[in-house]
């Protein structure tokens, strides 16, 4: 990242998933890297992976989405603080990688910055990693950092 993406007003969005299970103390110690620009827009996403039967519509989600909210409401908060812009949304969808790209897609975004766990178990022989899945698609470059 050099210089003229901090200049440059219409690139300097940058796009944050989370988990739910995100810690606050994990995230403001991992997010140190995004505090070299000079005031970007941050978007704080998180997607609700549906499963196939049951519908995609954020009322049937029970107060997930909004419960959410109240989990980052702190993390914004900080960036706020910090002089940073900050705006959170919530998806709802099939496949959470997919989300994320289509929310690059139809958004400004300069770089996705991924916060990445270490995986065990049965899940690390049978599926991709969210973080492999949105680089290897992305048309704008992701910076994943390990928990």
């Amino acid at each position: 990242m050099n210089g003229k993406l901090q200049n440059d007003k219409s690139l300097n969005a940058v796009l944050v998933p989370l988990s739910e299970g995100t810690r606050f103390s994990d995230f403001v110690t991992s997010v140190l890297p995004l505090l070299r620009f000079s005031s970007p827009s941050i978007t704080l996403f998180h997607v609700v992976e549906a499963p196939i039967t049951s519908p995609l519509s954020p009322e049937s989600m029970n107060g997930i989405l909004r419960r959410f909210e109240d989990t980052a409401k702190p993390i914004a908060q900080w960036f706020e603080q910090q002089h940073y812009k900050v705006s959170i949304k919530t998806a709802v969808a099939r496949s959470v990688a997919d989300a994320i790209l289509e929310e690059t897609s139809t958004g400004n975004y300069a770089f996705i910055f991924m916060l990445k766990r270490r995986r065990s178990g049965l899940r690390t022989r049978l599926s991709r990693s969210i973080t492999k899945q949105v680089s290897e698609k992305s048309a704008i470059p992701v910076i994943s950092v390990l928990l």
